[in-house]
């Protein structure tokens, strides 16, 4: 009979042994979790996080440097024109006005247009 309560007690002392492991191994992954970055980003910072890997030009604000770097067909002689056309019109309202600068036709445009944003 005395064996018989020493093995239930075994038993019972072993599932809390193994009950408390498991509570602290689920905690653990919780606060790891809880540590990544939030998997559900808002479309916006999705949206930046593509357009950087991309390398997007921003025409109204990039530098000829950066137009001439990140666009392709486009040196530095028509990416200091595209920044003379902004100049001139004090920013652009649309991308396809850069086809009003010598030496970019609908070829280049068309290469590049997925990079170019206002």
């Amino acid at each position: 009979m005395k064996s018989f309560f020493y093995a239930v007690l075994l038993k019972i002392t072993l599932f809390i042994s193994a009950m408390s492991f498991f509570v602290t191994a689920v905690e653990a992954n919780e606060s790891s979790t809880n540590a990544l970055p939030n998997k559900t980003l808002s479309k916006q910072s999705q949206l930046a996080k593509v357009e950087a890997k991309v390398q997007v030009v921003y025409l109204n604000k990039a530098s000829a440097e950066e137009i001439a770097q990140k666009l392709n067909g486009v040196g530095i002689k028509k990416a200091q024109a595209i920044i003379e056309l902004r100049n001139k019109l004090g920013k652009f309202k649309r991308v396809e006005q850069i086809l009003d600068v010598k030496g970019i036709g609908r070829a280049t445009l068309e290469k590049n247009q997925h990079l170019l944003k206002l």
